[in-house]
């Protein structure tokens, strides 16, 4: 078994460089390291084998709602969950990878915590990002409406397969685009971060949402295996029912069952005088 110092060691690590002075930091750090050290959930470097059988859109929709971090309760019940299952479909509409499905919504939460009225990346009072998604300027040359949700999602899924076609990614990219999966990080990298890195193109790296992504995917994994474990606890005393059942089926007729002394005519009844 994994050493869970390690987990410990790495918190104080976190703590020395002011990484781990936030509460909520904090807690996250207390769930998931130990559960990195005993190999439950792996360290969220590179994409990982994806999750078999793949989460359903309720899972998806449930990871998006409760751990996304920037959502406060209050907010989380605003949320129009059949927003994000319109977010899912487009998805499975452009071709979004199985593996990658929900990114959008880790996108969003990211982006701006699933509110359309959001702005960032501001200025002397002018915020270049506006919407969910946090769309800058430029994409309304394309008529996108910023604050529409399900057009911005739509033109990231549209743009981001227009840049896949015809081996476009593995052309530029080389190996680091090879297969769909990675041609299709590539694509999303490029349409979100932009097409070139220091004068050269955008090959390398992992987009901030699909990273986590694959965080809510691992606790996918971990609220199944706890799910099947308290499924398997609550089933066990249903198996002994029948022995039981039987049992009493079979008991004896001519033996008793002695009453409780509480009980009109047990113990203390018997006991009682009867008479001078």
């Amino acid at each position: 078994m994994a050493d869970l110092n390690n987990s410990s060691g790495f918190i104080h690590f976190l703590g020395g460089r002011g990484v781990y002075n936030s509460p909520q930091l904090r807690g996250w750090a207390r769930t998931l390291l130990p559960l990195i050290a005993l190999g439950v959930v792996a360290p969220v470097t590179a994409w990982s084998e994806p999750l078999t059988p793949p989460p359903t859109d309720g899972e998806l929709i449930h990871q998006a709602l409760h751990r996304c971090r920037s959502v406060s309760k209050a907010r989380r019940e605003a949320i129009d969950s059949g927003l994000l299952q319109k977010l899912l479909d487009l998805e499975r509409a452009h071709g979004v990878p199985e593996a990658y499905r929900g990114l959008t919504l880790a996108k969003a939460c990211i982006e701006s915590g699933f509110s359309a009225n959001s702005r960032g990346d501001c200025k002397d009072g002018h915020c270049r990002a506006v919407g969910m998604v946090q769309l800058w300027p430029w994409t309304e040359r394309f008529g996108v409406n910023r604050r529409d949700p399900v057009a911005s999602v739509r033109f990231l899924l549209k743009r981001t397969a227009i840049g896949m076609r015809g081996g476009r990614m593995e052309k530029i990219c080389g190996q680091q685009a090879q297969g769909d999966l990675d041609a299709f990080r590539v694509a999303w990298l490029r349409i979100n971060r932009g097409p070139l890195q220091g004068g050269r193109p955008r090959c390398l790296g992992m987009p901030k949402d699909l990273t986590r992504l694959q965080l809510w995917h691992q606790m996918v994994a971990r609220d199944r295996a706890a799910r099947a474990v308290t499924d398997a606890a609550a089933g066990a005393p249903a198996s002994l029912a029948p022995t039981t059942a039987t049992l009493a089926a079979t008991q004896s007729p001519a033996v008793e069952t002695p009453k409780s002394s509480a009980q009109p005519g047990g113990a203390a009844e018997a006991r009682a005088p009867t008479g001078p």
